[in-house]
C-alpha cells in the first residue's frame, strides 16, 4: 500500500506549474521551509528554496508507478486521491491534472482489473478497505497475482490485511 499520493501538494499548484510529476520529498521540504523557517535567519528562506529546487529528488511513487506501467489506460488505480496527473495524448503528451471521484472510480477500476480489461492494479491504503482483487473462480481475470508492497505499514495486522486483498481462498 502507498501512503503518500502527492495530492496535498497538487492542490497548491496551478496547471501551468505542473510541467513534471510532483516530488513528494521535495514538496515536504519546501512546505517545511515556508512554514517554519525563521524570518530573521541569516540565510533567507528564498535561498534555501532555491537550493531545494536544485536537488534531484524522486517523484511521487504513485504517479511514477502509474506512468511507468502504462498509464491510466493500462493500470487500474484505486486510491483516495481526488486528482491525478495524466499525460494527455490529445495535447502532445503534455502533463495534465484530472479530477476523479474516488468512490465510483475505485469500484470501476476494480471491475476493470477483475474482468481483465486492465492487468495491473495499484491500490493505496486509503482505498483498500472494501477492495478485493483476488483471482476468485467467479472472476474473468484468473491470472496469478503478484503483490508488491511499496511501503510497509507499521502494524503487522495491517500488512496481513493488505496481502489479503490479492491472496484469499476460493482461488
Amino acid at each position: 500500500g502507498l501512503f503518500s499520493t502527492g495530492e496535498a501538494h497538487m492542490d497548491n499548484i496551478t496547471l501551468s506549474e505542473a510541467e513534471d510529476l510532483i516530488s513528494a520529498p521535495k514538496a515536504m521540504v519546501e512546505s517545511f521551509v515556508k512554514k517554519f523557517y525563521p524570518p530573521d535567519a541569516t540565510v533567507p528562506a528564498a535561498s534555501w528554496l532555491e537550493r531545494i529546487n536544485g536537488i534531484d529528488l524522486p517523484d511521487n511513487a504513485l504517479d511514477t508507478l502509474m506512468l511507468g506501467l502504462g498509464g491510466d489506460q493500462k493500470v487500474a488505480e484505486m486510491s483516495g486521491r481526488r486528482k491525478r496527473f495524466e499525460f494527455s495524448s490529445s495535447e502532445n503528451d503534455s502533463l495534465c491534472v484530472r479530477s476523479r471521484d474516488p468512490k465510483t472510480e475505485n469500484l470501476a477500476e476494480r471491475d476493470n482489473f477483475q474482468n481483465g480489461r486492465k492487468f495491473v492494479a495499484v491500490i493505496t491504503e486509503a482505498a483498500s478497505l472494501v477492495i478485493s482483487l483476488q483471482a476468485a473462480n467467479n472472476c474473468r481475470n484468473n491470472r496469478q497475482r503478484v503483490h508488491i508492497i511499496l511501503q510497509l505499514p507499521w502494524a503487522a495486522d495491517k500488512a496481513v490485511q493488505q496481502l489479503g486483498r490479492t491472496h484469499r481462498s476460493n482461488q
